[in-house]
């Protein structure tokens, strides 16, 4: 379960007021929380500094980019072969453009 947002977050940010999906959001956003914090967990250091956080010292952009991801996920389910361009920067290894732009100051680059 998502530790950073809430259900009724996410169901605010997609302006959704039904229960019918609750699970199925739910889901989407432990997905994109789960996602985001990898994102942010490059590095031992950085990892280190993702665990510290908790529900109230968790950096406010970084809810923003759960809640971001969240909807870029219940809007490109994968199930459309005809549906809008997925957001630039997606599947390329990385977040989308905005949800990469949030992130780069919790985000350090690895060299190999």
């Amino acid at each position: 379960m998502a530790t950073f947002v809430t259900l009724d977050q996410v169901k605010a940010r997609l302006r959704i007021t039904s229960s019918a999906e609750d699970f199925d959001l739910q889901a989407l956003a432990d997905q994109a929380e789960a996602y985001i914090l990898n994102w942010c967990s490059v590095t031992a250091s950085s990892k280190a500094v993702v665990e510290s956080w908790t529900p109230v010292t968790v950096p406010p952009v970084i809810v923003v980019a759960i809640l971001a991801k969240t909807a870029e996920l219940d809007r490109f389910r994968g199930d459309d072969t005809e549906g809008p361009p997925r957001p630039e920067g997606e599947g390329e290894g990385g977040p989308s453009g905005l949800i990469r732009e949030l992130l780069r100051p919790y985000h350090d680059a690895v060299v190999a």
